[in-house]
C-alpha cells in the first residue's frame, strides 16, 4: 500500500496505546518534529537507565491527565511557531492514526494555550501518510475497549466526540 491510499486530514484522530488515551492532533507539515503537550515533566536517573515522567492533560483545564514514563531518548533543540526556542525531552510513543499504527519520537513540552495537544510533523507523516489540509478526520477514530477518552472540544464547528463513549475517567492508568 502506497502513502496515495494513506489520505489523512489536517487534523486526525489518535490513539496513545502507551497512554491509553486518544486525542486530536494536528498533522503539521510546517513543523519538523512530533509534539505531545505534557506538564510537570521530570527526568530522572533510575537502575534501568534515564527516564522521563510526565502528565498528559486529557482535557485544556487539566482537570484530568494520564501519566506518561517513558526512557529518554534525547534532547531536542525546537523552535515553536512564535520563534522561542528551547531544549526539550524526546520519548518515543506508539501512535495509531486509523488503521496505521507506528512508533513515534516526540518532543515534550507544556503547550496549555494551543488547541491540540499534540502535534505530528514531518518527520513523522514522510513517506507514510499524504496530508489533505483541507480536511479534518478524513480516518475516523481510533477504538480500543480499554479506551481512556480526552474530551474532544468541538473545533471550528466540527462534533465533539460521540454520544455514548466512555468518560476520560471511566477507566485509570497505571504508570510503567
Amino acid at each position: 500500500m502506497g502513502t496515495v491510499d494513506r489520505v489523512v486530514g489536517y487534523r486526525e484522530h489518535v490513539f496513545l496505546p502507551d497512554l491509553q488515551v486518544r486525542l486530536v492532533a494536528k498533522v503539521d507539515t510546517g513543523a519538523r518534529s512530533s509534539c505531545l503537550h505534557a506538564r510537570r515533566v521530570t527526568v530522572r536517573s533510575t537502575p534501568a537507565g534515564i527516564r522521563v515522567r510526565a502528565e498528559v492533560p486529557l482535557d485544556r483545564a487539566g482537570a484530568d491527565h494520564a501519566v506518561l514514563d517513558a526512557p529518554l531518548v534525547g534532547w531536542r533543540w525546537v523552535r515553536d511557531s512564535g520563534g522561542h526556542g528551547g531544549l526539550r525531552p524526546v520519548v518515543e510513543v506508539s501512535v495509531t492514526l486509523g488503521p496505521w499504527s507506528f512508533r513515534e519520537v516526540v518532543t515534550l513540552a507544556d503547550r496549555p494555550g494551543l488547541r491540540h495537544r499534540m502535534l505530528l510533523g514531518r518527520v513523522a507523516v514522510r513517506g507514510r501518510f499524504l496530508v489533505d489540509p483541507g480536511r479534518s478526520f478524513v480516518v475516523g477514530q481510533p477504538s480500543s475497549p480499554s479506551l481512556r477518552l480526552a474530551p474532544v472540544e468541538a473545533l471550528d464547528g466540527f462534533a465533539s466526540a460521540p454520544s455514548g463513549a466512555p468518560s476520560a475517567s471511566a477507566s485509570g492508568l497505571a504508570s510503567a
